[in-house]
């Protein structure tokens, strides 16, 4: 067994250090090829985004879409209005103009659903490194940071979840997501 846990060891392709501006991160150990599988593991949340084109996705199947809605069939669209979240969002949904902060906000809000529904994800995703000092110097991210806690506390009538809270699983993501990029 040790045997196997040194190879392990040995053979992984990549360490988790700290950089002093990103926080931490994911260094390459060797050589790494095109197609290698470096990890794999389950997200503790997901949510829609937009791509290079600015296309957003749908926000039942996550499949990018080019109507500029938020739905990429009759079906999907459904299947969503039947979820807990369409009640949140629906309001947003109605106006949307900048699907951008909205689909950050979404993400978040999925986040902030974690603390009731399960501790365990949420004690994982509060403990990422939120790297305040960098984030606190930048006035876009700031005016970013803005709009989203407005969108979840006021669009959304989720005045309930703490603006700070908010703020701090924005600064997460941003660190710790693997595609998450506000502003």
């Amino acid at each position: 067994m040790e045997a196997s846990n040194k190879y392990f060891h040995d053979s992984f392709p990549c360490k988790i250090s700290s950089d002093l501006v990103k926080g931490r991160i994911l260094l390459a150990t060797r050589d790494i090829l095109p197609g290698d599988l470096v990890f794999e593991e389950q997200p503790l949340v997901s949510g829609p985004s937009m791509n290079k084109n600015e296309e957003p996705s749908c926000l039942n199947c996550m499949k990018m879409i080019k109507t500029g809605t938020w739905s990429c069939s009759r079906n999907c669209e459904i299947i969503f209005a039947k979820t807990s979240e369409y009640m949140l969002v629906s309001k947003v949904l109605e106006h949307c103009q900048d699907w951008k902060t909205f689909f950050d906000a979404f993400l978040i809000l999925r986040c902030l659903s974690l603390k009731d529904e399960n501790v365990e994800q949420w004690a994982l995703i509060t403990s990422l490194d939120p790297n305040h000092e960098a984030l606190s110097q930048d006035k876009d991210f700031i005016c970013c940071e803005d709009k989203i806690v407005n969108v979840i506390r006021c669009d959304m009538e989720q005045s309930h979840h703490n603006a700070d809270e908010i703020r701090l699983l924005h600064r997460i993501l941003y660190i710790n997501a693997l595609e998450y990029h506000p502003h």
